[in-house]
């Protein structure tokens, strides 16, 4: 079995083109853009071009929330004008290939959770 074209995710998930800020937790470096395509509120999948690979553990959160966190945690300014304001989660990479990463949310806070299947119905 192709674990590459194998659905993933039982969540339903939304086409969407946006940025999400990404680090990996616990190692102290700065978030980093990355434009998400699909999201449910248990994951997401990241464009990342072999950045995030393996099974980190990561912190997520759209710009207005990673940069509330101190000066300069934000690293870049965003590409895109963000109204999605989710808070920041938390989640694991569980697949990977040459050019995207798949994102299982694990900590989420039930608002943001809820903005999340949102975009679903």
């Amino acid at each position: 079995m192709d674990i590459y074209n194998k659905e993933k995710r039982n969540n339903e998930r939304t086409q969407i083109r946006t940025e999400f800020f990404i680090r990996k937790e616990g190692k102290g470096e700065l978030f980093e853009p990355y434009k998400v395509f699909d999201i449910s509120e248990k994951g997401l999948r990241v464009k990342d071009n072999g950045k995030l690979r393996g099974s980190d553990t990561f912190e997520i959160g759209t710009y207005d929330k990673v940069k509330s966190l101190g000066v300069n945690d934000a690293g870049e300014n965003p590409t895109y004008n963000d109204t999605l304001f989710v808070g920041i989660m938390k989640g694991r990479a569980v697949w990977f290939d040459a050019h995207w990463t798949g994102i299982e949310i694990y900590e989420i806070s039930k608002e943001c959770a809820g903005k999340l299947r949102m975009l679903a119905d």
